[in-house]
């Protein structure tokens, strides 16, 4: 009988570990049906790609299978990857993940930039799960507004009467003619109330 009970005890564990991982595959499945505006892939401790999105797929020109059981380095250039290890190795990863700025690389070998976010997951069969998007055209319209900015500087300089921009009653922006008339050395007008 003793014998009996310690059966049943372990025909329940393993009925209970059993439906945890269906409820694990279900809500992995859920996710990575989701949009292909965003992808998503997991990966075991060692860094082996475990789940992959077909959001994912569609980002990175691969094909949905072709990439599991794959090391998640071969997604990255070298420097990305060394730059990503020190944080997946932190501790404090568990608690709060991270998120950056990173670049990843297409079947094809181009550059994709992408804002990604990484964390460790309660999932026995996936230690790290990452949400990445293209970031493409926000580093587009940053190197539009930094060529923007300059090419205002340069237009600034060029007229020889003061100028200022005012952003809520503070200089935002100013000549070295405005400098001149107020009698202050570079950089010390910026950011001055006119109120």
């Amino acid at each position: 009988e003793a014998l009996l009970r310690a059966l049943n005890g372990h025909l329940l564990e393993i009925q209970e570990r059993s439906r945890r991982m269906d409820e694990d595959r279900r809500r992995w499945d859920g996710l990575l049906d989701a949009g292909l505006d965003a992808g998503i892939l997991a990966t075991d401790a060692e860094g082996r790609i475990t789940l992959i999105s077909r959001g994912a797929c569609a980002l990175l020109g691969y094909a949905w299978g072709d990439l599991v059981g794959r090391s998640a380095e071969v997604l990255f250039p070298e420097e990305a990857w060394r730059e990503m290890l020190p944080r997946l190795a932190r501790r404090s990863l568990g608690e709060s993940g991270f998120s950056l700025r990173s670049t990843m690389m297409r079947r094809d070998r181009a550059p994709l930039p992408v804002a990604l976010s990484v964390a460790r997951t309660p999932s026995a069969s996936h230690a790290f799960a990452a949400i990445f998007r293209s970031a493409a055209a926000e580093a587009e319209l940053e190197r539009r507004a930094e060529h923007s900015e300059k090419r205002l500087a340069r237009a600034m300089e060029s007229i020889q009467d003061p100028v200022l921009i005012l952003e809520e009653g503070r200089i935002q922006s100013n000549n070295a003619a405005l400098e001149a008339l107020l009698v202050r050395r570079a950089g010390e007008v910026r950011g001055m109330s006119l109120k």
